[in-house]
């Protein structure tokens, strides 16, 4: 994903990219921050799998003077990105307002939705707390401090990167324990609102790609032409295919149903 934000850079499509990056007062804490340059999207790269606000980042692009912004989020943060989007705000207009009340409340609803360019959205079953996974069970428990860590990847179990080049595993059970409640509620595991979607589910070295508008497919066309990438068809990976269907319909099944509806109202049936 780096590698497309760096392409969408250096080729204008984009003067800014919304993402995360490692908080240097806390090490292994995300934080959310908007980057307009090469080297510091480059600093930007890696994972934590702690929660991170990173539509945050986009009120900074009305200061920094960003107008066409990639933003990347989890399913849960590229939602509210695309209603802002989509949303219809002539019902603001209702005869009684004053010009001025109406171009403010516009702003307020459109603004940041208005300045992002393309949505690239990250497979997510659940994050986890920072005290409680970093803080509590891998630099008390387990005893690595947080300072030592380069970046983490979970793949059927929590794999811990450090600055050493050395690899410690995690049974994925273990870090559950201090999932963030709010996830068990979710039901998008693959970002369908994005443009672009992303993840290494049931793949080591390969990022899964779904390419889920007119936009996102243009331009990562593009990128493939330039040769930027190595591409093979999903039939090629068949675990993962299988794994992606099996985790989407799973948190497609976390969405009640309203009382006295079927359930054609949440979910396909």
């Amino acid at each position: 994903m780096t590698g497309m934000l760096r392409w969408l850079l250096e080729h204008g499509e984009i003067d800014g990219a919304a993402v995360s990056v490692s908080d240097p007062e806390r090490p292994a804490l995300p934080m959310p921050k908007l980057v307009t340059t090469v080297d510091e999207l480059l600093a930007s790269s890696g994972s934590w799998y702690t929660y991170c606000a990173n539509n945050l980042a986009l009120a900074d692009a009305e200061r920094l003077g960003c107008e066409r912004v990639a933003f990347v989020g989890v399913p849960c943060q590229i939602t509210p990105v695309r209603k802002m989007q989509l949303v219809d705000e002539s019902y603001l207009v209702n005869g009684r307002k004053k010009e001025k009340h109406i171009e403010r409340q516009t702003k307020f609803l459109k603004g940041f939705g208005a300045r992002v360019a393309l949505n690239i959205g990250l497979l997510c079953t659940e994050v986890f707390t920072y005290e409680g996974l970093m803080v509590e069970k891998i630099q008390d428990e387990m005893g690595i401090p947080l300072q030592d860590i380069k970046k983490f990847n979970v793949k059927g179990k929590v794999l811990i990167y450090k600055h050493d080049g050395s690899l410690v595993e995690m049974k994925l059970k273990a870090a559950q324990e201090y999932a963030r409640p709010e996830c068990h509620h979710c039901g998008d595991f693959s970002a369908e609102l994005a443009d672009i979607s992303c993840g290494g589910v049931g793949a080591m070295d390969w990022t899964i790609t779904i390419l889920r508008t007119a936009r996102g497919e243009e331009l990562f066309n593009r990128m493939v032409a330039e040769g930027l990438f190595e591409v093979r068809p999903i039939e090629e990976f068949e675990n993962s295919m299988k794994v992606l269907l099996r985790l989407t319909n799973k948190q497609h099944l976390r969405v009640p149903i309203p009382p006295g509806q079927d359930a054609s109202r949440v979910r396909a049936v």
